[in-house]
């Protein structure tokens, strides 16, 4: 018999013997040599290396865009072993934002040039860059600078506004109905 199928087979008499105590009503000693489950990514980089890089393109595009959450749903892993790949494989999630900012300038770059060769012949031009304007923006996002965020939390209440304009047209026409003064009355035969 082997080292390891000895050892295998001492833990599972120890195992049994603990569940022997635990019949009796013992205490019980709790063995923590066995960690529990770690996660780490390596598995689903060695067996699902699609997966694997679908995880890494999409952490290297940044929190804001997916969460570890998101991505777990997406490539079918646990949101754990994304957060372990958010932390062990930096070098990796670094190389794959590097190639996605060089694609990413290259095409703002060639839509920009696109954008300048249709202007004369393009009838509305805002509709020229915005291409070229989505990669830019990409690029700025994953170099780390701080792009435009523009969130408008101001409400409007429409409904007080109304009732407001309202009882001031309900014044104003009290006020001139007020002020309306009848005409004296003209002679007959002389013009208005």
């Amino acid at each position: 018999m082997s080292d390891e199928e000895r050892e295998k087979d001492e833990k599972l008499a120890a195992k049994m013997q603990q569940m022997q105590l635990a019949l009796e009503g013992e205490t019980l000693l709790i063995d923590y040599s066995e960690l529990p489950t770690r996660y780490t990514g390596e598995r689903l980089k060695a067996r699902y290396p699609q997966r694997y890089k679908a995880a890494i393109t999409l952490i290297a595009l940044g929190e804001e865009n997916c969460s570890d959450h998101e991505i777990g749903k997406f490539i079918h892993a646990d949101q754990r072993v994304i957060t372990a790949l958010r932390l062990s494989q930096i070098k990796d999630i670094d190389e794959q934002r590097e190639r996605m900012k060089q694609k990413c300038f290259v095409n703002a770059m060639l839509c920009q040039d696109k954008a300048t060769e249709l202007v004369d012949s393009c009838t509305k031009l805002n509709e020229v860059s915005i291409s070229g304007g989505i990669w830019a923006d990409k690029w700025m996002q994953l170099s780390g600078t701080p792009t435009a965020n523009i969130r408008v939390e101001h409400k409007i209440d429409f409904e007080g506004l109304f009732a407001n304009l309202r009882k001031q047209a309900e014044e104003t026409m009290k006020a001139v109905q007020a002020q309306v003064i009848d005409p004296p009355a003209l002679p007959e035969g002389e013009p208005a």
